[in-house]
């Protein structure tokens, strides 16, 4: 897939899917695939924030790292991800961002948004503008009206409170995939190795959710093997304070190599208890050890 950080100019006719995209939930998952499956060069336009973004963005804890949202749209099948700053695409009015940008730059043939996308100057456009002004070109629009799961609609703000209640039934529900991360494993105070438990540590982004405190059975993805593992989301506050939370995994079985500097993607399956502090390190000890049964009794399930 190729990534342009500006918008491009097309010759071959392609098919563009409109939207953020955080979490590419399976609405998000829809509008690209009938992009993907239109017959023309398969393009998602996106962008980047920053200290830009769009009101109804600020403040907004992402669900994704820039990594995992390209790699989750290259697996469905875009062959162009167009992502330009916030900053350079704000103040294009509405229909000169169709009339210039969509259609003759990216020589687009089919526009793809899902029923609430907004965009042009001040977000005055919306998917009824869109679909005006395409036609005016002879670009068909397609609109995906909001999926829901049960009676709820599905979006990514919904995902968000859903992980901090640690609700990953309707995470993954309305992801359609376990929610996971793959992040640099980190050096820690190698604690864990001490009671016998040792652990990869990973961080959170500034801008990232952070799914609620408390212990997870996770599944954790190492050199293309898959294990069963125990991760803690939390400030240590038994041993060695941090002033915000990250990610300590024990990875079940696992024999190799220390893993300081490569990226490991952990998937949290199951809430097991909240975040506790443990007067000594038998206490400790003797929690991660439940836990670590809880765990190795749990029966996965992919769907």
């Amino acid at each position: 897939m190729k990534i342009f950080k500006y918008i491009p100019t097309f010759s071959e006719k392609t098919a563009v899917a409109l939207g953020f995209f955080d979490g590419l939930h399976i609405a998000h998952q829809k509008v690209i695939s009938l992009a993907v499956n239109s017959g023309y060069l398969p393009v998602v336009f996106t962008f980047s924030t920053g200290i830009n973004c769009p009101e109804s963005k600020k403040d907004m804890l992402l669900l994704n790292d820039n990594d995992t949202k390209y790699n989750l749209i290259k697996k469905l099948g875009a062959k162009v991800l167009v992502e330009p700053s916030f900053a350079d695409i704000k103040n294009i009015s509405a229909e000169d961002f169709v009339n210039e940008y969509l259609v003759k730059k990216l020589n687009a043939k089919v526009l793809i948004c899902g029923e609430n996308f907004s965009f042009g100057r001040q977000a005055l456009g919306n998917a009824e503008l869109l679909e005006k002004l395409s036609a005016k070109n002879n670009v068909q629009t397609l609109i995906v009206n909001s999926l829901k799961d049960g009676s709820e609609p599905i979006s990514s703000s919904k995902i968000r409170r859903a992980l901090l209640d640690a609700d990953l039934k309707i995470v993954k529900n309305m992801l359609g995939y376990d929610y996971f991360w793959n992040r640099v494993v980190v050096e820690g105070n190698k604690n864990g190795r001490k009671i016998g438990y040792p652990t990869i540590n990973q961080k959170f982004p500034l801008d990232s959710i952070i799914p609620k405190r408390g212990v997870y059975v996770s599944k954790v993805n190492v050199n293309e093997a898959e294990y069963m593992g125990v991760t803690n989301i939390g400030v240590r506050p038994s041993v060695s304070l941090v002033s915000r939370p990250i990610a300590e995994t024990y990875i079940i079985n696992y024999c190799g190599s220390e893993l300081y500097g490569q990226c490991v993607k952990v998937s949290i399956l199951k809430y097991v208890r909240g975040e506790k502090k443990f007067d000594s390190l038998q206490q400790l000890k003797s929690a991660i050890k439940e836990d670590l049964n809880f765990a190795k009794n749990y029966k996965y399930t992919k769907n």
